[in-house]
């Protein structure tokens, strides 16, 4: 791994980070969105997977230093990465699967976890729904967005 990798990797856990603090409030107390889930997703499909895995770690890492998440935050995150980032790379990377890799990604993090904690599947999906449907709908133009920065600024995504 050369320097610029571990730059464009850093910058890529610090994008997943910071938009983890950006959340657009839900209808319903509880159902608050975190940003980053489609920004993960395009990150995923524009610069692969492997580079998506090393930046969500280093997220992982920073958020649970700063306090912001637990260990089954981190595990919630790391289901989403896995299953999103999965789809992704054994996909064609067409709107379809961009778009779908998101809320699949939520709805077997919430299955782990209601496997791992015991708690009531339906208590944590219904709360995600709104954020299912989001990402739904966001992980794809966020996507086009970052392929048009890649080319215009010469970045290898690979």
């Amino acid at each position: 791994m050369n320097t610029r990798n571990i730059i464009k990797i850093s910058f890529l856990g610090i994008l997943i980070t910071v938009f983890s603090f950006i959340k657009l409030p839900g209808i319903i107390p509880g159902t608050e969105f975190q940003i980053s889930a489609p920004v993960a997703v395009a990150i995923c499909a524009v610069f692969g997977f492997k580079n998506y895995i090393l930046a969500g770690i280093l997220s992982s890492t920073l958020t649970f230093f700063l306090g912001t998440h637990n260990l089954l935050n981190i595990l919630n995150a790391f289901i989403f990465r896995v299953v999103a980032g999965g789809i992704i790379h054994f996909s064609n990377k067409n709107i379809l699967f961009i778009s779908i890799s998101g809320p699949i990604g939520s709805f077997v993090s919430r299955i782990m976890l209601s496997i791992i904690t015991k708690a009531n599947f339906l208590s944590l999906l219904v709360p995600s729904i709104p954020g299912m449907i989001y990402t739904l709908f966001t992980a794809y133009p966020i996507t086009k967005i970052f392929e048009k920065l890649v080319k215009k600024e010469g970045i290898k995504n690979k």
